[in-house]
């Protein structure tokens, strides 16, 4: 258990300050210079954040005109294909398909007989 104290307390002086702190003659301009790094930092900071958002809101956009051009041009491309340009196309894979299909059963012919060269008497 702690004892309590026998002795008086001196009374704090009012008028006591301490030594005096005098300002550095530089302070004012040690000041400016550190307002304005801190308003440097804090530009750059929002600029790249700018950009960021900047390149992102163009990036993405590009990506969804880049899908919806080429989509709209894929279809004006296989549409807009004239008679016989798509006959060659339908005709070419009709084509491949047989070439494959012909790959796949390989023919099985069988070898004539030979014929008996018959004897002329």
């Amino acid at each position: 258990m702690a004892r309590p104290r026998k002795g008086e307390i001196t009374p704090v002086d009012d008028d006591f300050r301490g030594p005096q702190v005098q300002d550095h003659p530089e302070r004012g301009r040690i000041e400016a210079l550190f307002d304005q790094n801190l308003f440097r930092l804090q530009i750059r900071r929002e600029r790249s954040a700018a950009f960021w958002m900047a390149a992102s809101i163009w990036g993405t956009g590009g990506l969804v005109v880049g899908a919806i051009l080429g989509g709209f041009m894929t279809l004006q491309a296989y549409v807009g294909l004239s008679g016989p340009v798509r006959d060659n196309i339908l005709g070419g894979m009709a084509a491949h398909d047989a070439q494959v299909r012909a790959a796949e059963h390989p023919l099985t012919l069988q070898d004539p007989q030979p014929t008996q060269p018959q004897n002329q008497h």
